[in-house]
């Protein structure tokens, strides 16, 4: 709904179509608003959203990491969409079982 205006408001002109691309109007505004709610600096903001995101990426970057080191790369060699699938379920499995099996080893799944 802010769409329109906020555009407007934070239009500038480009010299050119290099660097880093501008973040979305609606994001901005909302991280604005947010960092004023909770009395936040920029450096406080920055680091809050940079937090988040390494957060994800390292549970993300943790399973490509497991299965190359674990099980040999994540090269998938068959023919045909239904036993790739199969393979990419199959690795899928085996991760989510190594897994489980090193949580209980550690103490943090009961059951």
């Amino acid at each position: 709904m802010f769409r329109p205006e906020l555009k407007n408001a934070l239009h500038k002109e480009r010299k050119s179509n290099a660097g880093r691309p501008l973040y979305d109007c609606v994001l901005l505004f909302k991280t604005l608003v947010l960092q004023r709610i909770y009395n936040l600096s920029d450096d406080q903001t920055d680091y809050q959203i940079n937090d988040i995101k390494s957060k994800t990426g390292c549970r993300i970057e943790h399973v490509f990491g497991y299965m190359t080191v674990s099980m040999h790369g994540l090269t998938l060699r068959s023919v045909g969409i239904k036993r790739a699938e199969l393979n990419i379920g199959l690795t899928n499995l085996v991760y989510n079982i190594c897994r489980y099996s090193i949580l209980k080893r550690e103490g943090c799944v009961t059951g």
